[in-house]
């Protein structure tokens, strides 16, 4: 007997009412997010321990990226900006 994926049943999921749906999301490489809306950036890819902004999806680490994950000199998150070559901490109101 064959499976039927949840997506081809009409109505197996209920976008009308509040609902919670538990499970654990693992990627086992990079996932970028693609949005037609977002001004500047490309995608949001989420690999490792970083959430990364970029200005072109199909070059990684150009100037003017962003990524949110540990810090590279403080304990903690922290928001940095690719320049120049590096990644760099940044305070939010500097970038």
């Amino acid at each position: 007997m064959e499976t039927i994926s949840a997506k081809q049943v009409e109505g197996a999921v209920d976008t009308s009412t509040e609902q919670n749906i538990g499970g654990v999301k693992s990627f086992t490489s990079p996932v970028n997010f693609i949005s037609e809306n977002v001004e500047g950036y490309a995608c949001i890819r989420a690999e490792g321990l970083y959430l990364y902004w970029l200005k072109d999806q199909s070059h990684f680490y150009s100037d003017g990226d962003l990524r949110l994950g540990p810090g590279l000199s403080t304990e903690g998150l922290s928001f940095q900006k690719f320049r120049e070559g590096e990644w760099r901490e940044s305070a939010p109101i500097k970038i």
